[in-house]
């Protein structure tokens, strides 16, 4: 593989899901493309969900080499889109669910639909690799989504039920790959003065904090504990 000037834009530009980490998951991804003919370089970033490929390799060939290694793939636009807002409708809470049975990227999305096509249900992620989902309501239940995932063939059960409340403060965590990496996060919120419990979750890549009442936490102080 020969090197390209940087400044050079890449050729092509994939959406990559189930990456949970850089480390293990980027670094296959990127091997992945590697293989590909008429790849000269390719970078995976966990951090912004997508793989740049720079050389006359086509866009399905790549989505193909992903998929193969078990992760989603889709062409996007050649610079990738902000993250999305929070979706409309939204009551503020959520659901994590334990999802089995998926046996490809594309099982993934099927779960996805159908959790979408719930009546009250805002929108629906599933990780793949971590065979999660995490789910935003407006009137639905969490049970209602599972027997829904049920229904289009596959396990399901609810893990966790939480709603935001105005001491609630909700974080993106990066660079979580493990269990141990989200229990190591959730020790160093909860020793924070103030703070009444920390939940991290892996899979999602989000940490609630709920502060005890009438504690005066500074949000820099979370993240820096997280850091």
């Amino acid at each position: 593989m020969e090197l390209v000037d940087q400044d050079d834009p890449p050729d092509v530009v994939l959406k990559v899901g189930g990456m949970m980490c850089q480390q293990s998951c980027g670094s296959t991804v990127e091997n992945a493309l590697r293989s590909v003919p008429r790849v000269r370089r390719a970078e995976a970033s966990f951090a912004r969900g997508d793989a740049r490929i720079w050389g006359a390799a086509t866009a399905a060939d790549c989505v193909e080499a992903i998929e193969d290694v078990g992760f989603d793939a889709e062409e996007t636009a050649a610079a990738p889109m902000p993250p999305s807002p929070p979706p409309k409708g939204s009551s503020g809470r959520s659901a994590e669910l334990r999802v089995a049975g998926l046996s490809s990227p594309r099982d993934a999305k099927a779960a996805e639909a159908a959790a979408r096509a719930v009546a009250g249900v805002a929108d629906c992620r599933v990780a793949y690799l971590a065979e999660r989902a995490e789910v935003s309501l407006t009137t639905a239940s969490a049970e209602d989504v599972a027997a829904a995932i049920r229904a289009a063939g596959f396990e399901a059960e609810v893990c966790d039920v939480a709603a935001t409340r105005p001491n609630d403060l909700v974080l993106k965590v990066e660079g979580m790959s493990c269990a141990a990496c989200s229990s190591k996060v959730e020790r160093a919120l909860g020793e924070l003065p103030g703070v009444a419990r920390a939940d991290v979750s892996v899979a999602t890549h989000k940490a609630r904090v709920r502060f005890a009442a009438g504690a005066a936490v500074d949000a820099s102080d979370v993240v820096a504990a997280v850091k």
